[in-house]
């Protein structure tokens, strides 16, 4: 969300996405995130799962003018 005076606006990305499964990936990013605990018991938990996004384009609503924007990234 983008909030400017009272208009609210957005981005958005787009791409493709896979499921990390690399134990050792996921051990680090357990140490590095700081909430992890609060809801996982460890990064071996079959409820915690990594997600690895490859973004390929940005949409954006600007709260300026409400017009839409795009980038593409391929």
């Amino acid at each position: 969300m983008i909030k400017y005076e009272n208009n609210i606006g957005s981005i958005r990305a787009r791409g493709q996405i896979k499921i990390v499964q690399d134990l050792p990936t996921k051990e680090m990013l357990s140490k590095a995130i700081p909430f992890f605990d609060g809801y996982w018991q460890s990064y071996t938990d079959p409820e915690f799962a990594l997600l690895k996004l490859s973004i390929q384009k940005f949409e954006v609503q600007s709260p300026y003018d409400k017009k839409f924007y795009y980038f593409n990234l391929d």
